[in-house]
């Protein structure tokens, strides 16, 4: 089937077409009866490369891709059999396509060669494919995320570009969030409106730049790509909020940035570091008491598994934040909860 809430990326003049911006376009190989299938998804659906070998022995071949239109980068989700495909100088040369595309392989594994440089790619991964420079792969059966950016973009975005063909980067803190969200924003997509997907985008290509800038000059300039940086910095305190020892200089240490770096960060959002370690915990510790599977639980040792050392401390900063105590709002819930 074919599902659209746009259209597919286009460009005019050299810019990005804004009507477009945030659509989800889906297209499927069950749109066309099995024979016209790779005819179709060479001519119809790949844009940049030309599939090769991609029937199964006695099953047609089946697979998905998924689009969504950002201001300067298209994210793209394939799900595929297995599948080869390759882009030679020539057609390098013709068409000009010149994207950097931010690779992820959520399922699956890929035997690459881009720009001369061999590379195998496994689950888990993130690399890179400069589209400008001659590519073959034979991928698995797989699923994969790509944020394909334009070459300008990049160089715009961390002033520093590199030969990055076929590179995989460090599995990083910064790489596993921006991994974490793409992979999320492709899963809900389809609930999102066109201008929250505008605005995942626009964090996903931040957070590429972040990722690319760290993992090439070794530090981060967070005041390039604000808001994929905030967003970053949030994320991994949320993920990590439970663990006592969690600091602001713990958190400059996993985003590869200064201390100085991340507080103008979150100054620029009204709030500083430590407000936001805190306010995590206690949202932890909220989900905590209404959820019915906790009731059996003390409140001490809810406060002890959001991060709290001592009850005092945790009291205080829950009242502070939410205008009544914990055990006020378990009994609220809990009152709620037994109402017919």
């Amino acid at each position: 089937m074919s599902k659209s809430t746009g259209g597919a990326s286009q460009e005019r003049n050299g810019q990005p077409d804004h009507g477009l911006i945030g659509t989800l376009t889906v297209r499927s190989t069950d749109e066309v009866p099995a024979v016209q299938r790779a005819e179709f998804w060479r001519d119809e659906v790949l844009r940049w490369i030309e599939p090769g070998a991609i029937a199964r022995e006695g099953e047609p071949f089946r697979a998905q891709i998924s689009r969504i239109q950002g201001r300067n980068a298209e994210l793209v989700e394939l799900a595929s059999d297995a599948m080869t495909a390759s882009r030679d100088l020539r057609r390098c040369r013709r068409d000009g396509f010149d994207d950097l595309s931010f690779e992820f392989m959520v399922v699956g594994t890929s035997d690459a060669t881009n720009d001369q440089r061999a590379h195998r790619v496994e689950a888990g991964d993130l690399s890179i494919i400069d589209c400008s420079k001659p590519t073959a792969m034979a991928r698995s059966r797989h699923r994969n995320i790509s944020l394909m950016v334009r070459r300008r973009h990049v160089l715009e975005g961390t002033r520093l570009l590199p030969s990055l063909a076929g590179h995989t980067f460090t599995n990083s803190g910064l790489s596993m969030l921006f991994k974490s969200h793409i992979d999320a924003l492709m899963a809900h997509a389809g609930d999102m409106k066109a201008d929250q997907r505008a605005m995942a985008m626009d964090i996903a290509t931040d957070l590429a730049f972040a990722v690319l800038q760290a993992e090439t000059i070794g530090q981060l300039e967070p005041e390039q790509f604000p808001h994929g940086f905030y967003y970053a910095a949030k994320s991994m305190i949320a993920r990590h909020c439970v663990d006592p020892n969690l600091t602001p200089l713990l958190v400059s240490d996993i985003l590869g940035c200064s201390r100085a770096a991340l507080y103008r960060a979150f100054a620029g959002n009204d709030q500083t570091v430590a407000q936001s370690i805190w306010s995590a915990r206690v949202q932890h510790a909220k989900r905590m008491l209404t959820t019915a599977r906790y009731n059996n639980i003390s409140i001490t040792e809810i406060a002890f598994r959001s991060g709290f050392q001592d009850h005092s401390t945790f009291n205080r900063m829950f009242k502070r934040r939410f205008d009544m105590t914990a055990e006020d709002m378990r009994r609220s819930f809990q009152k709620d909860s037994a109402a017919p």
